[in-house]
């Protein structure tokens, strides 16, 4: 019998080519992709790459050379989301969702208190005048532990996911609990009510869309995890003066295979 030689182009072949894996990869950062990279950072200005771009600004598409991602992520202030209290403004994320379509891209969102500068960034100016709270000083990270943070931020979280959920445009939900940036640098100071009424929000406002948590504590993401999985997420990958080898080491045992069943970024 004569064997029939397979066509060579049903074989991979060897390639030197980027070849994108769907969801594995690089995102872009309050940014699209095709738009101009984010700016460096002073002191007196903090990092300008969290600062949410006007929308002319994203609207200039570049042509740049960098792998194509296929995840754009997004923080999205506190007191954007909430200007007056009770009063929620969820247009600016419409938008994002929309242009994202656009571009050929999924969206990862994260919804900060607040950073660690005053300015655009800052708490909900409503909040801050209830508390009577003095301006912010540049790195100060602390959220006012105080109930009706527990309470407001809880609710914005609850009008988020009722406007939110499942959207398929939606990738993930970064959950961001305390402090700057929602990274968490207060959680040892926190009752187990107080955290897990933050917890408790997310998991039961956002039941169809994945969430992650960030994993530098371990008790709340493994709280979020008895709702259903939830992944981890780190910043500063490549940060060898700190985080890739003192910061991140000290977690990711912990978390064992987190990373089989929810995402992880």
């Amino acid at each position: 019998m004569k064997h029939r030689m397979p066509d060579k182009s049903a074989f991979w072949m060897p390639s030197d080519k980027l070849l994108p894996n769907p969801h594995k990869g690089f995102t872009t950062f309050n940014r699209f992709r095709g738009d101009a990279l984010n700016e460096n950072w002073t002191v007196e200005t903090g990092w300008m790459m969290e600062q949410i771009p006007d929308l002319n600004a994203l609207r200039t598409e570049g042509a740049l050379d960098y792998p194509n991602p296929e995840i754009a992520y997004f923080r999205i202030p506190w007191r954007m989301i909430e200007p007056e209290q009770g009063k929620y403004d969820f247009s600016f994320v419409d938008y994002v969702l929309e242009e994202a379509t656009r571009r050929g891209q999924k969206v990862m969102l994260r919804f900060p208190p607040h950073a660690a500068r005053p300015g655009p960034l800052e708490l909900p100016e409503w909040f801050r005048e209830v508390l009577n709270l003095p301006e912010r000083r540049i790195r100060d990270k602390q959220t006012p532990l105080h109930p009706l943070y527990f309470e407001s931020y809880s609710n914005m979280i609850r009008a988020a996911g009722a406007h939110l959920d499942g959207d398929p445009r939606i990738t993930a939900l970064d959950m961001s609990l305390i402090s700057a940036w929602g990274e968490g640098d207060q959680m040892d100071m926190l009752t187990d009510e107080m955290w897990k009424t933050l917890v408790d929000a997310y998991m039961l406002s956002f039941r169809k869309t994945p969430i992650s948590a960030q994993f530098n504590h371990p008790e709340s993401v493994f709280y979020a995890n008895t709702y259903r999985p939830v992944g981890i997420r780190g910043d500063c990958l490549g940060n060898m003066s700190d985080h890739m080898l003192n910061h991140y080491p000290r977690y990711f045992p912990v978390m064992g295979e987190l990373w089989k069943k929810a995402p992880i970024a």
